[in-house]
């Protein structure tokens, strides 16, 4: 695939030649759970990552597929957002799979166009382009502890590789970001969490 935007999550911590993390194996996860959504990354301030959507997944909901539509009950299974992550290069990449599929983009708009739920849409479905996210210690471990919490909720699937454990992830250099984009309203990093809140609740008494 051909990536597009490079961004840098964090500057302020040491470079990825000081690290640990080229002992950790590459991974690829795919977005999606039982409800078809769409889901945050939190330390790349990224939202509305496509969610991996069938109708047989809609189906197995409590609620069954009650709220499709006829148009939508013929729109094909649409894989989610990959995130592939390479922690040797400390180098993380946003992907569509949709990208490698321009018969599934087809099919996927021929239904679209009929569907009154999305008709009014002014453009087809196209691939997201490939966004690619340079780590530092402190984004990598974010990251894959954001990971973690996703993968216990199944909001994600693993597609190659698996996800270090946090034994692993508590040896690794750097730490663990609460703020990562250090709004300076709270605290930039999760061990300072619990003096900031002790702090505040001090301040109400």
């Amino acid at each position: 695939m051909t990536e597009g935007t490079t961004q840098t999550a964090d500057k302020k911590t040491k470079p990825a030649a000081e690290t640990k993390a080229n002992r950790l194996e590459p991974f690829t996860v795919e977005f999606g759970d039982n409800n078809c959504r769409n889901f945050t990354l939190s330390v790349f301030r990224q939202g509305n990552i496509r969610g991996a959507w069938s109708v047989q997944q809609l189906h197995d909901r409590e609620t069954g597929g009650r709220d499709l539509g006829p148009a939508m009950t013929g729109m094909p299974a649409i894989p989610g957002i990959r995130l592939r992550v390479k922690p040797s290069e400390m180098k993380a990449y946003l992907e569509d799979p949709l990208a490698d599929q321009p018969e599934l983009v087809d099919r996927i708009n021929r239904v679209a166009r009929g569907a009154p739920s999305i008709k009014a849409r002014s453009a087809d479905w196209k691939p997201v382009p490939t966004r690619t996210f340079t780590l530092t210690p402190d984004t990598l471990k974010t990251l894959i502890l954001e990971l973690l919490r996703k993968q216990e909720a199944k909001q994600i699937r693993m597609i190659k590789g698996k996800l270090p454990s946090e034994q692993t992830i508590d040896r690794l250099e750097g730490r663990q970001l609460n703020d990562p984009w250090n709004s300076a309203r709270k605290p930039r990093y999760a061990d300072e969490v619990p003096a900031w809140r002790e702090k505040l609740e001090n301040g109400r008494n």
